[in-house]
């Protein structure tokens, strides 16, 4: 499913990039980009978990929670 089988969702982003227009904050650009990135990104975590989950392995899912915290915190650091 994408973000255009939501319209609620698909009605709130297109909404935000239209007051953003209506009003010249200029951030249409921005909302538009976060928007591609969200979707790419939490399909591609999808893609990611759906196997994790389907073995039903609690060692495997603790594995990938530690790889994320991991990440999470390396990228917190970073910051």
């Amino acid at each position: 499913q994408t973000l255009l089988t939501y319209p609620g969702l698909a009605g709130t982003v297109w909404g935000l990039a239209g007051a953003s227009r209506t009003l010249k904050m200029g951030v249409e650009e921005i909302v538009a980009l976060a928007t591609i990135r969200c979707i790419l990104q939490l399909t591609l975590l999808g893609y990611i978990l759906l196997p994790i989950f389907r073995v039903n392995s609690p060692a495997l899912v603790v594995i990938y929670m530690v790889i994320m915290i991991l990440f999470a915190a390396a990228e917190a650091v970073g910051r």
